[in-house]
């Protein structure tokens, strides 16, 4: 879906008389959604392009991850990966270093696992933006990051009574 968003901006900001240069700024912070970026591959033209392609790279992840129904929409999305897998090739986006899922209840029970090793790092890439959301709440307190967490015990409780 980077890809398509990234064509979609381009399209749009083209027909609306848009500079080359704005374009390619947008689509540098689409590309800050992807789950498997370098970010040192992304040619950013300012640090306020960076800082807002990382705040809208970490809204992406902690929006979703937050929902109240997160785990409900994960069978969704594992047809959505199985859709890119017919597309693209399982092999290639192996060779890639993209997950293959194997099931919507494989995907659910990794899940943990991607939150603590893969996202927390990937934010922290992103220069931990999402910290700030704290000035926000009341208490300075994340509710974005409780609720992700609220979301992963569940989940860990759902494999401990065989529930997937």
């Amino acid at each position: 879906h980077i890809d398509r968003s990234v064509e979609f901006a381009s399209y749009y900001m083209k027909r609306n008389k848009y500079s080359i240069s704005a374009i390619e700024r947008v689509q540098n912070m689409i590309r800050c959604t992807g789950v498997a970026i370098d970010f040192t591959q992304i040619n950013f033209k300012s640090i306020n392009e960076k800082i807002v392609g990382f705040g809208l790279g970490s809204a992406d992840f902690l929006s979703q991850m937050a929902a109240s129904d997160y785990i409900g929409k994960l069978p969704i999305l594992f047809n959505e990966f199985n859709e890119a897998y017919e597309f693209i090739g399982r092999e290639k986006l192996r060779e890639e270093g993209v997950k293959i899922y194997l099931s919507a209840e494989d995907l659910i029970r990794t899940t943990p696992l991607f939150w603590e090793f893969y996202v927390k790092k990937h934010l922290k890439e992103m220069g931990s933006v999402y910290k700030y959301l704290r000035y926000y709440f009341p208490n300075k307190r994340n509710l974005y990051m409780e609720a992700i967490e609220r979301n992963m015990q569940k989940i860990k409780e759902m494999i401990t009574n065989n529930e997937i």
